[in-house]
């Protein structure tokens, strides 16, 4: 069989996604997302999103796989193709949600590829959704840093704790949607190189988990239409979010790894 055009595979992701989306929008998933963000946000009266990220967001081609002639896919492998789409289902209404329902400032929606370069079909299917995709070439995460502020939804479903953890231990937002603190914080503790206070890595990624555990607080996320995602990830409301505050400052370290 003939390799599908650029034309034609756009087409068939737009199909797809509109699928997924259709599937959201006829289940009581539009109602519990607002209902789960709704009272949050009342604790946040002057919280201003301006910019999301999306982080670590798989090739959505995936989802145009066949199985092999007389193969079906596994219901894991059904879950993995779809991921992409059903992450930017869920994306795409939570942010009309906060536009239309919070009075929330136009976002703008990146969606950051580290060291990955999308297809070009791929790029066009990011812009008929209103997202812009930016490619981090070697830059890799570090190249995010500057982009994130207190201002800041960050989306990062299923990014490891080896990767995610230098992105929040180094910036400042909002809102963090993804891997749950509490398992990024021991992950870290595993690794050799977090044991060494003059790297400072301890420091950082202890006070973030002081920052949530203080002043701002997480929960988990619906498992919104049994997305197999959805399990691993929880929000994360940030110190940092309320009134300009910037978030705890460094001595507040030890007390963190204290309460572990």
């Amino acid at each position: 069989m003939a390799a599908l055009s650029q034309e034609a595979q756009l087409e068939q992701l737009k199909t797809m996604f509109e699928a997924h989306n259709a599937k959201f929008q006829t289940t009581a998933s539009p109602q519990m997302l607002y209902q789960h963000f709704a009272e949050d946000l009342k604790l946040f009266p002057n919280l201003n999103i301006t910019r999301c990220v999306f982080l670590g967001l798989g090739r959505p081609t995936r989802a145009l796989i066949t199985p092999k002639v007389g193969k079906v896919d596994t219901e894991k492998q059904k879950q993995f193709k779809a991921a992409p789409l059903t992450q930017l289902v869920f994306l795409t209404n939570l942010l009309a949600l906060l536009k239309t329902k919070h009075n929330i400032n136009e976002a703008f929606v990146e969606v950051f590829v580290d060291n990955t370069i999308y297809a070009a079909t791929e790029d066009s299917f990011f812009r008929s959704l209103s997202l812009i995709p930016v490619h981090s070439g070697n830059e890799g995460f570090s190249s995010i840093q500057a982009k994130i502020t207190t201002r800041t939804l960050l989306f990062a479903p299923l990014v490891p704790a080896t990767k995610i953890h230098k992105a929040l231990a180094t910036s400042g937002f909002a809102v963090f949607i993804g891997n749950d603190v509490d398992e990024i914080v021991h992950t870290m503790r595993e690794k050799d190189e977090v044991h060494d206070p003059s790297t400072g890595k301890l420091t950082a990624i202890f006070d973030l988990y002081y920052r949530i555990k203080s002043a701002g607080f997480k929960r988990k996320l619906p498992d919104f239409e049994d997305w197999d995602w959805c399990h691993k990830t929880s929000i994360h409301w940030i110190a940092g979010a309320r009134d300009g505050d910037s978030g705890m400052a460094v001595n507040t370290t030890k007390k963190a790894v204290d309460e572990l």
